[in-house]
């Protein structure tokens, strides 16, 4: 699955792009069922590639691996953070932010210079604060501190690889990071560092998880992937739920179907990376560019929101709806939700690529 110029994964790009594809759908506002199927496992994916794609060599260059996810993770979230709250009046003032619609109906007010200034140090400080256009970027922090916290007990693990199995060891450390990902679940806690909680840890057990399942060599076959599909499929419509909104007790099943669906996704990519090379280009592309979707998805779903606007001559203040308008995505307007937002990201992604090469 190795790119001819380089030894880079494509199957590991091609699985990236899946992903960010399967959450720009799921905020398209798509019919309930494929949401939960969706939700089952995409987040946890992003952090079983990392994991996946964690080297070794960072062990004893921690340092390189800190420095490599502030670039790659805090710095983004700073960059972008900023250059939407310098935009956030300018959004209220074109109704993009409506004090009347919002999230979950919650309307969003111009920001004061004071509330402006506590929000600044809240980004660079503690990657939190963000505006509602960059909601998913929750995950920027979850993945830069889970990472960490996973490469710390690797670190621990190292120094007792001599007297047992590194895998073994591996397994544990994965075992107990999710166990205290429950406890803390539970009881409500939270370390103060960075704001470290329940789901930093299942991130990090997950993260852990993905990385030995590279170590193994683990590999399925198309069949192992469809039947993984339907156990996600079958746990979605008993148990669906998310990443974000987990109780205690439905910690574990759902690190459980989150292992499935990345090992399913895996399989599947893998598939395209072997067969149908003109897709898998395009999608590793994609994979490639996941930063920017995750960016600017929210913003593009605003064309199609004021499309709807001039279509059924609606105030203009719902354009303040988020992430969609959920009366019309339902009606299959989620099409051109996803559609819209794809092209236009991937759009912005080109420029950026051409500026870069400059």
């Amino acid at each position: 699955y190795l790119s001819m110029n380089t030894k880079r994964d494509l199957s590991v790009d091609i699985c990236k792009g899946v992903g960010i594809m399967l959450m720009v759908l799921g905020h398209s506002g798509l019919p309930k069922a494929g949401h939960d199927f969706i939700y089952m496992f995409h987040m946890p994916l992003f952090f079983f590639l990392s994991g996946y794609c964690f080297k070794e060599k960072y062990l004893v260059d921690y340092e390189g691996f800190i420095k490599r996810k502030i670039k790659t993770l805090w710095w983004p979230y700073v960059k972008y953070g900023l250059l939407f709250l310098l935009l956030h009046n300018i959004f209220c003032y074109l109704h993009i932010y409506s004090v009347e619609y919002g999230y979950q109906g919650n309307g969003v007010l111009p920001i004061t210079l004071s509330e402006a200034k506590d929000t600044v140090w809240s980004i660079v400080t503690n990657m939190s604060g963000e505006d509602q256009l960059l909601g998913g970027f929750w995950f920027l922090k979850e993945l830069f501190l889970g990472s960490i916290v996973a490469l710390v007990t690797m670190i621990l693990i190292k120094r007792f690889s001599s007297k047992f199995s590194v895998i073994y060891l591996k397994s544990g450390g994965a075992f107990f990071l999710l166990m205290f990902s429950v406890l803390m679940n539970k009881y409500v806690l939270i370390f103060p560092c960075f704001g470290i909680r329940s789901v930093t840890l299942l991130s990090a057990a997950i993260f852990l998880a993905g990385h030995l399942c590279h170590e193994l060599k683990w590999n399925g076959n198309l069949g192992w992937g469809f039947f993984l599909a339907l156990i996600i499929l079958v746990g979605s419509i008993l148990m669906p739920r998310e990443i974000l909104h987990l109780a205690w007790y439905e910690i574990v099943p759902y690190f459980i179907f989150g292992l499935i669906g990345s090992m399913m996704a895996l399989i599947f990519s893998r598939f395209l990376a072997e067969r149908l090379p003109k897709i898998s280009d395009l999608v590793s592309w994609i994979g490639r560019n996941t930063m920017t979707i995750l960016t600017w998805h929210f913003l593009s779903f605003k064309i199609v929101t004021f499309i709807l606007i001039k279509k059924y001559d609606l105030s203009i203040e719902h354009l303040g709806e988020f992430p969609v308008m959920y009366n019309y995505s339902l009606q299959g307007w989620w099409i051109a939700y996803f559609a819209i937002a794809m092209f236009f990201t991937m759009i912005i992604s080109y420029i950026q690529s051409v500026v870069n090469r400059k």
